[in-house]
């Protein structure tokens, strides 16, 4: 998905790096894309399309959404 980087896979303090939000990668999408993915779900709608494939394997709980995990960090001043 467009505009979605994973920077890192651990919180490291001593880099100066804060965590600011761990969750379910299917959660974090949903919540952090959700306009992006209703415009492609409402673009794709009842057609066979690969980003909406692609997104389905990422979000849905049975495949990648719960299977993976999204952490935010912030870089301190």
């Amino acid at each position: 998905m467009p505009g979605v980087v994973l920077v890192s896979t651990r919180c490291d303090r001593t880099l100066g790096l804060e965590p600011v939000r761990f969750c379910e990668q299917g959660k974090f999408l949903l919540e952090e894309g959700a306009e992006l993915i209703r415009e492609i779900v409402e673009r794709d709608a009842g057609k066979n399309s690969a980003e909406r494939n692609a997104i389905h394997q990422l979000i849905h709980p049975a495949h990648m959404g719960r299977a993976f995990k999204a952490l935010l960090q912030k870089k301190q001043p």
